[in-house]
């Protein structure tokens, strides 16, 4: 199993100190609670290859459990039936991935 820490990774939002953190869109787009989740090309495939997904209630990494075209599975953390596969997260456009170089 690959071991990473999304957490560290640059993120591509300006203003967010901790990088690669979940980031509400705009509210401006009338969903104040929407999650968009930043990382680069590889970041997306290791999760999408390791069967792990993102709670868009409470922003929770689901590991290793959610297939990547997964809906509304229920999530560890806030029990909420929001946590969709990555596949399913990049057609909602709930990721933005970018070609950063990830410098460790």
């Amino acid at each position: 199993m690959i071991q990473l820490d999304l957490f560290k990774s640059p993120t591509i939002n300006e203003g967010n100190s901790d990088p690669c953190k979940p980031t509400p869109t705009p509210k401006a787009q009338g969903k104040p609670n929407k999650w968009v989740f930043p990382m680069s090309e590889e970041i997306y495939q290791a999760h999408r290859d390791e069967y792990d997904g993102f709670c868009v209630a409470c922003g929770h990494l689901a590991m290793g459990d959610t297939e990547p075209d997964a809906r509304a599975y229920r999530c560890d953390s806030c029990h909420a039936k929001k946590v969709y596969g990555m596949e399913e997260l990049l057609f909602m456009g709930r990721l933005d991935i970018s070609n950063i170089d990830i410098n460790f």
